[in-house]
């Protein structure tokens, strides 16, 4: 590997001379299967957290907050992380405190270094390395970050009204479908389905319900239909009385990943045909 690697502080690799090479270490590294922390770190959301752990040690939450995703979903990350003892975790009252394990790094750059051909190895340079390679492939194909997609609808309805249709009255009102003859339901529960049931078995699910808070707020998280790779969907509903006999409907959707422009816009008109006419038409004209 070329020589003008990074050094990341208590990642920089130990020279050919240190005492860090006792035997004992390089025997235990001998015996360990690295299948799980190459698996660990296959994932670009995994690589991302380990590198804002190498930046400092950090709350759960405040992972959260790079990611707009849910919380139980990076946990899980979390976890496949901590399985494969790339990261160790203590907790501090109600707070979670994660941390890189630093020892791990250390073993798997001493095993690279019993062979004479890797005296340069650096496993969080490789994080950093896959990173910038699934930027350029993401820039390569004219594929980006996108703004979210916001959309504010005023209704003539009261906030209950406003739950009910998006949820227990859904299917009167939302047209896309996969299949004509189907239903669409949304399901006002944490855990529920926002899914399309197909009349002759079978069905697609569309997204998962992450937050509610009955005449106020949803949260969805799922793929919205999408095929891309590694996109995900975060849509938020948040219903606001402006005064009596009228509420504000804000829409926000995030895109977790890159995803192009056309599918971007596709949305845009989407939601708008669905909420600001559909939806609209359905509360205050009954149809």
């Amino acid at each position: 590997m070329a020589s003008n690697l990074m050094s990341l502080g208590l990642f920089i690799f130990p020279s050919p001379n240190s005492a860090f090479e006792a035997a004992p270490l390089v025997n235990y590294m001998n015996q360990v299967d690295l299948a799980p922390l190459w698996k660990a770190l296959a994932d670009p959301k995994r690589r991302r957290i380990i590198q804002l752990l190498n930046e400092k040690t950090r709350t759960t939450s405040e992972i959260c907050a790079y990611f707009n995703v849910s919380r139980f979903a990076i946990m899980r990350h979390l976890k496949v992380l901590e399985q494969a003892e790339l990261i160790q975790t203590r907790r501090e009252g109600r707070q979670r405190w994660n941390f890189l394990n630093e020892d791990l790094f250390l073993q798997v750059q001493q095993t690279f270094l019993d062979n004479p051909d890797n005296k340069e190895f650096h496993l969080m340079e490789i994080i950093n390395f896959l990173a910038r390679q699934e930027q350029k492939r993401a820039d390569d194909a004219g594929i980006q970050e996108q703004s979210p997609i916001e959309l504010t609808i005023v209704l003539q309805a009261t906030p209950d009204e406003v739950f009910q249709a998006l949820t227990e009255k859904i299917d009167a009102w939302w047209s896309y479908r996969i299949m004509a003859d189907s239903h669409v339901y949304l399901e006002p529960e944490v855990g529920g389905r926002f899914f399309e049931a197909f009349n002759h078995g079978g069905g697609a699910l569309y997204a998962s319900v992450t937050l509610l808070k009955p005449g106020e707020e949803i949260r969805l998280a799922g793929s919205m239909g999408l095929t891309e790779d590694a996109i995900n969907n975060v849509i938020y509903f948040n219903i606001h009385l402006q005064h009596p006999g009228t509420t504000i409907l804000q829409l926000t959707h995030h895109f977790m990943g890159r995803v192009n422009e056309i599918t971007v816009d596709t949305f845009k008109r989407s939601w708008f045909d669905l909420l600001a006419q559909q939806l609209k038409s359905f509360i205050e004209e009954g149809r």
